[in-house]
């Protein structure tokens, strides 16, 4: 899954993003259950889950969500929109092989370096000493430590030359 565009934090409730993609949203979605929606969900980097509100056939891959009156947030406007797949490799040039793991030690600690790197980022996005900045923190640190010791072994390595 890739992140398309997530709602500012500093925005406040109601503020409107002028850099928000259309919402794209089912019509009468917001006031009828019963509109068929395409229900794809996924979750943020906060854990806060999120629910497609496009039509079942939207013609492409991107999934929107928008805000509801139980989320905080202007009532039908973008709160996070996603795709399941990357469209281009990331810049390490590998792509996400969902639960396969690397086979070359270049790719395993390319990928630890990334999550290493995604750890840092999330633990920055919660205050200091809160439990999921504690997660992530705790996180970053084992994949660091992972990437030392794969560092140490690709020095080792002679045919990796």
């Amino acid at each position: 899954m890739r992140i398309i565009y997530a709602r500012p934090d500093h925005l406040d409730d109601e503020q409107i993003d002028p850099a928000a993609p259309p919402a794209d949203m089912a019509p009468n979605a917001d006031v009828d259950p019963r509109v068929p929606i395409c229900g794809a969900t996924t979750h943020d980097v906060d854990g806060d889950r999120w629910t497609c509100t496009r039509t079942p056939e939207h013609p492409d891959d991107e999934h929107r969500s928008v805000f509801d009156r139980y989320r905080g947030g202007p009532v039908g406007q973008i709160g996070l929109a996603w795709r399941n797949e990357p469209d281009t490799a990331p810049p390490s040039g590998l792509r996400d092989t969902g639960t396969e793991p690397p086979f070359t030690l270049a790719q395993t600690l390319t990928w630890t370096e990334l999550r290493a790197e995604w750890a840092h980022a999330a633990a920055e996005h919660w205050a200091k000493g809160s439990p999921k900045h504690t997660q992530h923190t705790r996180d970053a640190d084992r994949f660091d430590a992972i990437a030392a010791e794969l560092h140490r072994l690709q020095a080792l390595d002679t045919t990796a030359r």
